[in-house]
């Protein structure tokens, strides 16, 4: 065990005591079993290091999806080398004067069974409890969380005693949670935007006091959504228009993920918050997860490219992750899914960035091979 307060290095046995796994060296109290998990605190850690480089904020979701990627590959490398092990089994046992099918059935059977052993299918789901248990134990400074968004929200709002004569928004952006809104807050997309944010569940305090304002005068904001990929989250826009509090709404540009985008689209996560199971997203199984309680998260989009992908489907009036966004960025998902495929990780447009990252270091989610 890798300690990620002072990198030494502690043997698990030698880590054990009084029912806790502390650091031998700086006395570091784990917040993850590795033998239970699979991984430890340092492999969340130094996904959450990099995706707050530069200061930026993430979310909760955002940690998970992007340590989940991290399993799904080994998943696939488990059933590459399963398929590899069980031809040459099949080669080695014909070259030896078995007969061509006898060789065949006995090579696929031990190509399944190395496979299933290196996959660990069951490291998806401890995968999400284990970064969640993480959040609750150890957090992050620059991390947002179901509980921690809505009083950061509060002191944002409390700020200055917010009047808004420093900030005249001409657009409005509804999001599917608070988290949602803190991160963009935090991450200064408003600003960048000059965008009002509010979350569809949250219809109190001088955000959406202001937005009412607005919406009631001559000088009315453009409204847009943003919500997640599945079958109750393609439900919000039709959900606010027919909410009374939602006042002048009756237009609005629905820039969330839609069947139709992610049929289309090839890479990402999806998560089954109610059972912990995550999934690799794949265009051929869509109907099963739109048939369950199955969500494909947005906020996953790395948080280098986030704003920026964000505001070209506002100014454009595109989905997020649809070939249009890619291309209003100058990026090209196909050229992603090559880079994907390779297993290089490989960064490729700066989309105006002067930073550079790669899919492995910042570990994957929806959207994250396809951004370098």
């Amino acid at each position: 065990m890798i300690c990620p307060k002072c990198d030494s290095v502690t043997k698990y046995r030698d880590a054990f005591s009084n029912l806790k796994l502390e650091c031998s060296s700086c006395s570091y109290v784990y917040a993850l079993d590795p033998k239970q998990m699979g991984f430890s605190d340092r492999r969340v850690w130094k996904v959450a290091e990099k995706l707050s480089k530069g200061g930026r904020y993430f979310t909760e979701q955002q940690l998970a999806c992007a340590c989940l990627s991290k399993s799904e590959r080994k998943i696939t490398t488990g059933t590459l080398i399963g398929a590899i092990c069980g031809l040459i089994a099949s080669l080695l046992l014909t070259f030896n004067g078995i007969p061509i099918h006898e060789s065949i059935i006995i090579g696929v059977v031990i190509g399944l069974i190395i496979g299933v052993c290196l996959t660990n299918s069951g490291e998806k789901a401890k995968l999400w409890t284990g970064v969640q248990t993480y959040c609750y134990k150890k957090g992050h400074q620059f991390l947002i969380t179901p509980k921690n968004a809505e009083a950061i929200i509060g002191r944002l709002e409390k700020k200055n005693k917010l009047t808004f004569q420093d900030f005249n928004p001409d657009k409005a952006l509804i999001v599917d949670d608070l988290e949602f809104v803190a991160l963009l807050l935090l991450n200064n997309f408003h600003r960048d935007s000059n965008c009002l944010i509010l979350s569809v569940n949250h219809k109190s305090g001088p955000f959406y006091e202001y937005f009412l304002k607005r919406q009631q005068s001559e000088n009315k904001l453009l409204v847009f959504a943003v919500h997640d990929g599945g079958a109750e989250e393609e439900l919000m826009v039709s959900r606010i228009q027919k909410d009374p509090k939602w006042i002048g709404c009756e237009e609005i540009t629905d820039l969330g993920l839609s069947r139709e985008t992610l049929t289309n689209y090839k890479n990402g996560t999806w998560i089954n918050e109610g059972t912990g199971s995550v999934q690799t997203h794949s265009p051929k199984k869509i109907d099963e997860k739109y048939q369950g309680s199955w969500l494909f998260p947005v906020d996953c989009i790395p948080p280098e490219k986030l704003n920026l992908s964000l505001n070209a489907c506002m100014v454009g009036g595109f989905e997020m992750l649809s070939p249009q966004m890619f291309g209003a960025i100058g990026m090209a998902p196909s050229t992603a899914s090559n880079n994907t495929a390779g297993g290089d990780g490989s960064y490729y447009g700066n989309s105006g960035s002067g930073a550079s990252f790669s899919s492995s270091d910042y570990g994957g989610g929806a959207g994250f091979d396809d951004f370098g």
